[in-house]
């Protein structure tokens, strides 16, 4: 009875240096579909437009608020502005692990038969990577001690008559994190 005393006086001093985080660490399906309908309530985030410029800020704030550094990369493509988006830590230690997904939508339905004139909403696209990635992010602890964890949220990566991945295929030396990989 004495040590299991001492392990409850001790548990309670580890808590007392130690208190648990405030943030919940549980993944929640409910919120990663709550984060798809906030995405959606932007409109279609087509490359280049102030709905994609609007979202882009919204998943940096997303990020901030986790405890995550953010950053973006401006680019642009055929005259149109864009920008990857990213947030990082501990990149100086240990193994990386890299989380990415694009975030914008394809400015017309091209591939529906009932709309091909429509943009695409992007619900099951564009809005839930950037759903799961987020909830993710918000679990995960930025300090995760041994790897490096970096997110990468790019864009455009379907934009129509434009090639696929534009986003995602920036030259390495725009990409803030492959410029620290390559100086390890």
């Amino acid at each position: 009875m004495r040590i299991l005393w001492a392990f409850f006086i001790l548990g309670l001093g580890a808590l007392a240096c130690n208190p648990p985080s405030a943030r919940d660490l549980e993944f929640s399906g409910a919120r990663a579909y709550s984060l798809v309908e906030e995405q959606l309530a932007f409109g279609p985030l087509i490359p280049g437009s102030e709905a994609s410029r609007e979202a882009g800020d919204w998943i940096l704030a997303q990020l901030g608020e986790a405890g995550w550094d953010t950053y973006q990369q401006a680019f642009s493509y055929q005259g149109i502005g864009l920008r990857n988006l990213g947030a990082r830590r501990g990149l100086s230690e240990g193994d990386l692990i890299l989380f990415g997904t694009h975030y914008d939508t394809r400015p017309i339905a091209d591939n529906d038969p009932l709309g091909q004139e429509l943009p695409v909403p992007g619900a099951n696209d564009g809005a839930s990577g950037v759903a799961v990635l987020l909830e993710l992010a918000r679990v995960i602890p930025p300090d995760l001690p041994g790897c490096s964890l970096s997110w990468r949220f790019s864009t455009p990566r379907t934009a129509g008559a434009w090639r696929v991945g534009i986003g995602s295929s920036a030259p390495p030396t725009t990409w803030r994190i492959a410029r620290q990989i390559q100086a390890r």
